[in-house]
């Protein structure tokens, strides 16, 4: 084998891993890619879950207040009632 064709073989080979080391390079961007795309996915349903369980929150505490305030009112009232009551 002549110096040329050591050449020519060695630029061959490297050519060829040139290729493989492209082809590698393009299927990890459409995996990236593709991982972006899934990780916007699933961050737009776990904010739409998190403002779900806000709702929720926030309707359990209306709920609670106002239980609270009608347990106040009602308090309040029988106290009323019972002064009025004491001078009559």
């Amino acid at each position: 084998m002549t110096e040329h064709d050591a050449m020519v073989k060695l630029i061959d080979h490297l050519r060829a891993r040139t290729r493989v080391y492209r082809n590698a390079l393009a299927a990890l961007r459409e995996a990236k890619t593709r991982l972006e795309a899934e990780n916007a996915a699933l961050r737009a349903e776990r904010d739409k879950y998190r403002r779900q369980i806000m709702i929720a929150i926030d309707a359990a505490l209306n709920a609670i207040d106002s239980d609270a305030m009608s347990e106040s009112d009602a308090t309040i009232r029988a106290a009323i009632d019972a002064e009025r009551k004491e001078e009559a």
